[in-house]
């Protein structure tokens, strides 16, 4: 008789609690008179014989082990021990309900036979008797071998379920090991069936992210399919410590290589069906990049409820939209360093990159079609996650307009103390006075704290007044046009300022000498216009001119000299020239320390010394000179306290500032509690909806969006709105601004056609208020393109990056910053597009520009020598990225508060190598002294 043969006709253990003797003694009845050989312990043991050993030799020689499962069974020892010894021989183990009971969550996925009633005992009976006369020949068992395959050892059993069983196995004359699925029924044939087919038919031979089968059997039990083998993902990390330790880098890697994969599949038509990490095999060495592979394609239960897309059906077909949602939740756990972490509500707060935030977000968001497509797309994504993160700088420029803030709340208290003077000089001027009190004071709105705004028409009126009126007095006409004038400029209606300050300068150019210094007053107001509307260019030489007066009359140390001086740094800071703006703003700042050492502490001496304080801090906010913004602002500060009080609103304006400051520093409760004295202070001063509130509101609502408090943020945001417009109607740069803010808010809550339309009417306001070639407009553009970039509408980004580019060429020039970074942003869309070759030319030429504006040393060239590596490097210009990583590692060696930049063009350039096969040179530079960046 044949091994089969005997195994088949070996007899049937029972195994039972004495509570079930009954019950079990009736079944075995059964089973002999159906012709089945069994083993009852009671009936079985000889006279005189060792029971132990006896059941032990019963259950060694035994085809199969009965379980008879009750409340008492389940608690016996003895039942236990059985049961566990038959399993680890590889015994068929059926079980067997005699009373209803919990079963023990291992006995689960065996298929059971309920007996427990009358009823269930007849016809279960009969489907026990057939299932155990078809019972296999042959069970698994570690270290045993697989009939025919003597030549292959199984190692260890990986995982079991109604599909079948799946093993490690390793040839016993050698190292190379397997994965051995085994099937025994005719559901796991049906299984493994479906996965030589999947594999056969879609044709994944020659799939290099498809793990490969190398043999199988489906005509004789056991069934069999065999693959090759690689340590699984679980495994793999496990090896590893944890899966935290492993750098980010490494870690996205792998997850782009299984989406590479998976893209293989889905374009072979064959969707996976379970995209979890016990499917993905990981093979590394040496400290080589992992090499990844997809196992179980097309095999299997489906997926598990932790990679399910919980809109799909339990037990629908695989697709091609299951596996990018699987994918997805897999990059959330590799990104959080946890493979057992479920994908819940508030999964938001567990990644603290925004870009890796919004890829997880694009694979598992609620609106399908807004999901990325293509699996082939989040690996372009992650790959290019290096430079993505330069492309922020788009987003990062709206903190421009927050910095801004500071400038305009000085510039409205300005306002506010220019009004006290014009009613000073009531006392010498009585004609000028008058036509002030009648529409200057009516129609500055910092001024008015009852919330209403006077008609443009007054305004307007007053403007006609002054050229047909005051012909014949031109001292009074040119003066009223410059009052005039400088409101138009505040209400941000440049074109009409424009007009009456260049009227007041060419009355004053034909002017005695000995008016002189009224035309660079003049002049200098006619600048600060032509700022305002972006025309540094034409700005500057006003600028120069009146600083020129001011100093062949009154000398270099005078008041009005240093308030040319700041209006040349406030212009070479909106140019980008810090290192000039600073030598400005220090010489002003001299001069008025110098100037009002002997003077009274009036509000005036305050007011020009708090403002060299707050510029000098603002340019150093900008470039993140935090310490001494700090300080700058608190000298301010104390300043104001000690001679105007802590209720003062200047001292609300530097409280705004200093929030700000602590913002950008990541002190987000104190900014909040800073943010919120300045509100009260301003309320107090100018009631509730007044500009200078809503400057306050829009910074709160900063606040709150930056911390993912979007409720928040949209509440602050909004009041700041209705305040703004309520004063300036729709086409002013400040609801301009507001519009931008809720733009990036609801672009961030996934609410794309809001944003999209508040960022058009962003883009419109300052169209409307600014011109149409402002740099406020190239912003807005600029935000826009990132927003149709992001839905995938390249070819519209693209545009509008050019139409930015051409606003920042015209404005500053081709060798300006602005310039260089809106290259970056258009070579962006380009790795979008996967034009490599286009995304490198503009990188090339924005590195050009970079190292001749800003030297080759500075750390954005550092930045950027990063983005042009790693478009080289997908474009595998290998060779070509190297140097230029050395060269951006030099650079940031000298910059060691650049921390977060360094460990990333380091990371990128151990990839490199690791890609060039210089592994050791790679470990070095992880391990080195260079590693703790």
């Amino acid at each position: 008789m044949g091994q089969d043969e005997t195994a088949r006709n070996a007899p049937i253990f029972l195994s039972y609690s004495s509570t079930d003797r009954e019950f079990c003694l009736r079944l075995q009845m059964d089973l002999e008179a159906a012709g089945l050989d069994t083993w009852v312990d009671k009936k079985g043991i000889a006279p005189g014989r060792e029971w132990q050993r006896q059941i032990q030799e019963a259950l060694s020689c035994a085809g199969a082990v009965l379980l008879v499962l009750s409340p008492g069974a389940v608690d016996s020892s003895t039942v236990q021990a059985e049961v566990s010894f038959a399993r680890d021989e590889g015994k068929l183990v059926v079980p067997v309900i005699c009373r209803p009971c919990e079963i023990p969550w291992h006995l689960r996925p065996l298929q059971h036979v309920d007996l427990s009633t009358e009823a269930k005992y007849r016809d279960g009976l009969a489907e026990l008797v057939d299932h155990l006369r078809r019972r296999p020949t042959w069970r698994p068992v570690a270290g045993g071998s697989i009939p025919p395959r003597h030549e292959w050892q199984l190692e260890e059993k990986l995982d079991e379920g109604p599909h079948g069983e799946v093993w490690a196995a390793r040839r016993r004359d050698g190292e190379e090991r397997r994965f051995v699925k085994l099937g025994f029924d005719d559901e796991q044939l049906a299984a493994l069936r479906r996965e030589v087919e999947v594999f056969r038919e879609a044709k994944l031979e020659d799939r290099t992210g498809v793990c490969q089968i190398l043999d199988w059997s489906l005509t004789v039990e056991p069934y069999r399919v065999e693959s090759e083998y690689a340590p699984r993902l679980v495994d793999w990390a496990g090896d590893r410590n944890t899966l935290a330790d492993l750098p980010l880098t490494d870690r996205l890697e792998i997850v782009a290589c299984v989406a590479d994969a998976l893209d293989e599949l889905h374009r072979a038509d064959a969707p996976h069906g379970n995209v979890e990490p016990g499917n993905v095999l990981v093979r590394s060495a040496n400290g080589d990049q992992p090499r990844v592979k997809l196992w179980n394609c097309g095999w299997g239960p489906g997926a598990s409820d932790l990679y399910r897309d919980r809109r799909l059906a339990a037990d629908a077909p695989a697709s091609r939209e299951a596996d990018l949602y699987a994918l997805g939740v897999v990059l959330y756990q590799m990104t959080v360093g946890d493979l057992a972490r479920p994908l819940g509500p508030g999964w938001e707060r567990d990644i603290d990159d925004q870009l890796l935030r919004a890829d997880v977000a694009a694979m598992i968001g609620t609106r399908p079609k807004k999901r990325i497509r293509r699996a082939a797309e989040l690996a372009q994504r992650l790959r290019s996650l290096p430079i993505r993160k330069s492309q922020r700088r788009t987003r990062g420029l709206v903190r421009w307009l927050s910095a801004a803030v500071a400038v305009s709340l000085l510039l409205a208290v300005a306002i506010w103390f220019h009004s006290v003077r014009v009613s000073r000089e009531a006392e010498t001027a009585e004609q000028v006075s008058r036509f002030l009190l009648e529409l200057f004071e009516a129609a500055n709105p910092w001024e008015r704290k009852d919330g209403a705004i006077p008609a443009r028409e007054v305004l307007d009126r007053g403007a006609e007044r002054i050229r047909d009126e005051l012909g014949d007095r031109p001292v009074v006409q040119a003066r009223l046009m410059d009052a005039i004038g400088t409101v138009y400029g505040q209400l941000a209606l440049h074109d009409q300022a424009e007009s009456l300050l260049a009227g007041a300068v060419a009355i004053r150019e034909g002017r005695p000498e000995s008016e002189i210094l009224d035309l660079a007053a003049s002049l200098h107001r006619l600048a600060r216009v032509y700022v305002g509307q972006g025309r540094y260019q034409d700005a500057k030489p006003l600028f120069d001119r009146a600083l020129s007066i001011r100093q062949d009359i009154l000398g270099s140390d005078h008041p009005d000299v240093a308030s040319s001086l700041i209006g040349l740094g406030n212009l070479h800071l909106r140019r980008s020239d810090f290192a000039a703006a600073e030598e400005h703003y220090l010489r002003a700042g001299e001069i008025r320390e110098k100037a009002f050492r002997n003077q009274p502490e009036d509000e005036d001496r305050i007011r020009h010394l708090a403002q060299s304080d707050n510029n000098l801090a603002n340019l150093y906010e900008i470039q993140e000179r935090y310490d001494e913004a700090e300080s700058c602002y608190l000298r301010a500060r104390a300043r104001q306290i000690e001679t105007l009080g802590e209720n003062h609103p200047s001292v609300a304006v530097t409280d705004n500032n200093l929030a700000n400051l602590h913002k950008a520093r990541g002190r987000f409760t104190e900014a909040r509690k800073t943010y919120a004295a300045a509100l009260k202070s301003l309320e107090k001063a100018f009631g509730e909806d007044h500009p200078a509130v809503a400057m306050i509101l829009n910074n709160l609502g900063n606040l709150h969006y930056e911390r993912g408090r979007y409720e928040e943020a949209e509440k602050h945001h909004l009041r700041a709105l209705e305040v703004r417009e309520k004063y300036f109607g729709d086409q002013h740069p400040d609801v301009a601004m507001s519009h931008g803010n809720l733009a990036n808010l609801y672009d961030d809550r996934g609410k794309t056609e809001k944003a999209r339309s508040y960022y058009a009417k962003a883009c419109e306001g300052f169209e409307s208020s600014l011109g149409p070639d402002h740099t406020e407009v190239a912003l807005c553009c600029k935000n826009l393109a990132r927003l149709y970039s992001e839905q995938g509408r390249h070819e519209a980004a693209a545009g509008l990056l050019h139409r930015a580019l051409a606003i920042y060429e015209e404005t500053f020039g081709e060798d300006h910053t602005e310039v260089a970074f809106t290259l970056a942003e258009l070579a962006f869309v380009e790795i979008a597009r996967e034009d490599y070759d286009r995304a490198a030319e503009y990188f090339e030429r924005e590195l050009e520009i970079l190292d001749r504006v800003l030297g080759e040393d500075h750390v954005e060239v550092a930045r950027e020598l990063n983005n042009l590596a790693e478009t080289y490097k997908l474009q595998q210009r290998h060779e070509e990225a190297e140097p230029l990583f050395v060269r951006a590692l030099a650079i940031l060696e000298a910059a060691p508060e650049q921390r977060d930049l360094r460990g990333q063009v380091r990371d990128g350039y151990v990839e490199l190598l690791r890609r060039l096969g210089r592994s050791g040179e790679a470990i070095s530079l992880e391990t080195g002294p260079a590693a703790d960046g």
